[in-house]
């Protein structure tokens, strides 16, 4: 039988979080997504916060915990929600771990979200939270805010930000 006593620390970042894991030896887990998406989802979810703001969040992120890289496992974000199962056997290999793996079925991803947006309401004490998921209307918000992403001004910032994600992306590899 797995380990089912998990405790997911937050979904924004926060570098003590998982160098805090790191000094006490806990399994972790660090999801990443591509700067590109990350950051248009950042600023859809926080509309206060700016595109040039988030990709120094994204960078200063992944920077800061990146001297930390053999106390984690990397997830890429399409793994996580794709086959979530085949990120939990990387754990429980990297750890030597038992975990239980995630049987990727539509039935169990639906439970998922029924949980997630269960938990978003108890934190933030509202019936308001909901799962984000994909939409019409965000893709079209995403396609205004692409363009200010991709803008001469954020231009240095995203290509770091790139450079980060393909560092983690070979770390996967290995």
């Amino acid at each position: 039988m797995g380990n089912n006593n998990i405790i997911i620390a937050h979904h924004l970042h926060a570098p003590a979080q998982i160098i805090r894991a790191a000094n006490y030896g806990i399994p972790t887990l660090v999801l990443i997504r591509k700067p590109e998406d990350a950051v248009l989802s950042t600023v859809i979810k926080i509309p206060y916060l700016s595109v040039d703001i988030a990709l120094k969040d994204y960078i200063r992120f992944y920077s800061r915990i990146l001297p930390y890289r053999q106390s984690f496992v990397v997830g890429l974000f399409e793994e996580v929600i794709n086959d979530f199962g085949k990120v939990i056997r990387r754990v429980n290999k990297y750890f030597n771990t038992d975990f239980s793996e995630f049987d990727h079925t539509p039935e169990n991803v639906e439970k998922c979200f029924i949980k997630m947006n269960e938990r978003g309401k108890v934190l933030y004490q509202n019936d308001y939270f909901k799962f984000a998921l994909p939409s019409l209307k965000k893709d079209q918000k995403k396609n205004k805010l692409r363009k200010l992403l991709y803008s001469k001004s954020n231009a240095a910032l995203l290509e770091k930000a790139n450079s980060i994600f393909e560092t983690y992306k070979k770390m996967i590899e290995v």
